[in-house]
């Protein structure tokens, strides 16, 4: 009865209205299950490839190609195949596409195909999603991992960096209620905090345009004046940095570093290794800084290793963007004491599995792990129920704005609501 009729799959849109794919999967026994996936649109060196159609049509960013893929191919290979099956499924898509880039069938196409198999299966059982991968990691690892709260969110409220149209150099900045929060409480502070931050922006006669992740993008030129309107808006209702809520900062300073050294926007020379450490540490120590991710070069190794050892015990130092995505990557951050949380996004895997594969290494070595979403996103909250089920330290989904990133705080109230019941 859980058995595999067809998949179907076709174009559709992300939310920077670029094509990716919407699949369906329809069982032996009626049921049907949809998922829309992002498709790398602008991958980092190292990052696997969408498969594009490279036609005139969407400015050669088609998919028709991969669409058609899933709805022949993948369709008849796997038709009556039990859905029970997510690791021998997923291990095949690791073969019909063993490419390090997956430029054969593309990043996408694979993933979106897993997923639909993890979704028909809860949909089978009759399990909330985020239960019954909860349930598969436990049974693949023999590691029962409690559901008993939603990840920390961190709630991006501005955005900079090489891709926003403003003068400030960190990519996101983000508030981080206090754990001490309920969720909710946390969620209508979050929301509150990012009007108020309008709020002063409009004061100060800046600009409110956001960006892709729906944060802010202030035509500023000081990188600190960010965390300074931060803290103002969040003040204005009567609570306490560092008891009540922290900052983060994606300080994406690969895009900053130049010539051995940092080069920010508003400094006319480049700042040196140590220079560019002193000022990172300086405010991370000022502003309650508690999550900091990709804060110098992968060519900076040694900056790295010397802020873990002077912030590793108490903040968390995050990697992002690594030489090697995976297991090689994550065993030099531990080997070298580069880092101790790794950032998982779902579109450097091919299949949930592997994903899986990772997630439980960093468990087993105390790295912690961020479940991120992508720039380019839809309305799918498949990475709501997956921070969930794998008990995630942060979830990040943008601001609490824009359809694509409301759906997935809408979701995790859902859950809230499913685990309290429980």
């Amino acid at each position: 009865m859980s058995s595999i009729k067809k998949f179907e799959a076709q174009e559709i849109l992300d939310s920077m209205g670029y094509p990716t794919l919407r699949g369906s999967l329809i069982l032996e026994n009626g049921l049907k299950v949809s998922l829309d996936i992002p498709s790398p649109v602008f991958p980092s060196e190292g990052e696997p490839v969408a498969l594009r159609d490279n036609e005139k049509r969407f400015l050669g960013y088609g998919m028709r190609r991969a669409a058609q893929i899933i709805s022949q191919g993948v369709s008849e290979k796997l038709k009556g195949v039990s859905v029970f099956k997510q690791k021998e499924i997923d291990l095949w898509l690791e073969k019909v596409d063993s490419s390090k880039k997956k430029e054969l069938i593309g990043v996408s196409t694979l993933l979106l195909v897993s997923l639909l198999v993890a979704k028909a299966a809860a949909a089978s059982k009759n399990l909330s999603l985020f239960s019954y991968l909860n349930s598969i990691y436990s049974q693949y690892f023999g590691e029962k991992i409690e559901i008993d709260s939603i990840p920390t969110v961190m709630v991006t409220l501005i955005n900079g960096g090489k891709r926003v149209n403003n003068p400030l150099d960190f990519k996101e900045y983000y508030l981080i209620p206090s754990s001490s929060f309920s969720f909710e409480k946390a969620l209508e502070f979050s929301m509150a905090a990012y009007h108020k931050l309008k709020e002063v922006l409009e004061y100060k006669n800046i600009s409110t345009s956001t960006a892709d992740l729906g944060g802010f993008s202030p035509n500023i030129y000081s990188n600190l004046d960010a965390f300074e309107l931060i803290v103002e808006a969040v003040l204005k209702m009567d609570l306490k940095l560092g008891v009540d809520f922290f900052l983060g900062v994606d300080l994406g300073a690969e895009d900053i570093y130049l010539n051995s050294g940092y080069k920010l926007s508003e400094d006319p020379q480049i700042k040196n290794r140590d220079e560019f450490y002193k000022f990172v540490s300086n405010f991370t120590k000022s502003y309650n800084v508690i999550y900091l991710e990709d804060i110098f070069s992968k060519k900076d190794l040694g900056n790295w290793k010397k802020f873990m050892q002077e912030f590793g015990e108490y903040n968390y130092v995050a990697w992002d963007y690594l030489d090697d995505y995976g297991r090689e990557g994550y065993e030099k951050i531990l080997k070298e004491k580069l880092g101790n949380t790794v950032v998982f996004k779902l579109l450097r895997y091919s299949n949930l599995t592997s994903l899986f594969k990772d997630i439980n290494y960093c468990r087993k070595n105390n790295l912690s792990y961020v479940i991120s979403q992508e720039v380019n996103e839809t309305n799918q909250t498949f990475i709501s129920d997956l921070a969930v089920a794998l008990q995630a330290s942060f979830i990040k989904i943008g601001a609490p704005v824009r359809g694509e990133r409301v759906a997935k705080y809408n979701r995790l109230i859902e859950i809230q609501k499913e685990i309290k019941k429980k």
